[in-house]
């Protein structure tokens, strides 16, 4: 298979891990820091130099050491990561739209080790069909909207839900400008698909997965040893 030459593959990881109670992402799973799995991942797939990550900026070096201690053979890019996921997002956007040949863009949590590399390919190539792609998962439990005074107002039809998941991919140049509205706003989003229904009429298709792909936001969301 040849290497995939026009994607950047972005990981906002500037995160505090407040909720994990300690650094998450260099926690180590399987003798690995959770935030390189992703990295190992889809490195063998993308023309080196194609993956970009955004940390804290007093972090960079302890990033890029323990990179190229662990990982010695992929090249990583770092950028400084901002005040809030969009603002990382978008640092890293304008590294990718520095790289030759970025037509797209990738972005995937830095906390989501467990990215089955099949499932990457399956949401890129979703994402080159319908200029916009995400993993995503169904709603499994019965799902309630609550009212004010904590009630149970309405039941949703779960088969309309979808969790969103990473990666999320689109069009590198339409992301980026979608991104810096978003960031000028001041508004809050969690994720890209979030600014993309915002500021473009892309509308992204959702690609159902079944595999692993948690996101660690509790210690208790770690594998047990």
């Amino acid at each position: 298979m040849s290497l995939i030459d026009d994607t950047a593959f972005i990981v906002p990881a500037a995160g505090s891990s407040t909720r994990f109670g300690g650094d998450k992402l260099m926690t180590l799973l399987d003798d690995l820091p959770v935030y390189l799995h992703c990295v190992r991942t889809v490195a063998p797939l993308l023309t080196p130099g194609r993956i970009i990550l955004a940390v804290a900026p007093d972090r960079i070096a302890e990033f890029q050491s323990v990179t190229a201690r662990c990982l010695p053979d992929v090249m990583v890019h770092y950028v400084p990561g901002g005040a809030s996921r969009t603002e990382s997002v978008f640092h890293a956007l304008q590294k990718a739209g520095e790289l030759p040949g970025v037509q797209y863009a990738a972005v995937h949590d830095a906390a989501r080790p467990f990215l089955p590399a099949e499932s990457f390919l399956k949401c890129l190539d979703a994402a080159r069909v319908h200029k916009g792609a995400l993993l995503c998962r169904r709603i499994c439990d019965t799902v309630k909207r609550i009212d004010g005074d904590g009630y149970a107002c309405d039941t949703l039809n779960r088969d309309e839900l979808r969790a969103a998941e990473t990666p999320q991919i689109f069009p590198l140049h339409e992301l980026c400008n979608a991104t810096e509205k978003a960031l000028k706003s001041g508004n809050i989003f969690t994720d890209d698909c979030q600014v993309m229904e915002t500021y473009t009429a892309i509308r992204p298709f959702l690609v159902d997965h079944y595999g692993d792909n948690r996101k660690i936001t509790f210690a208790s969301d770690m594998p047990c040893s």
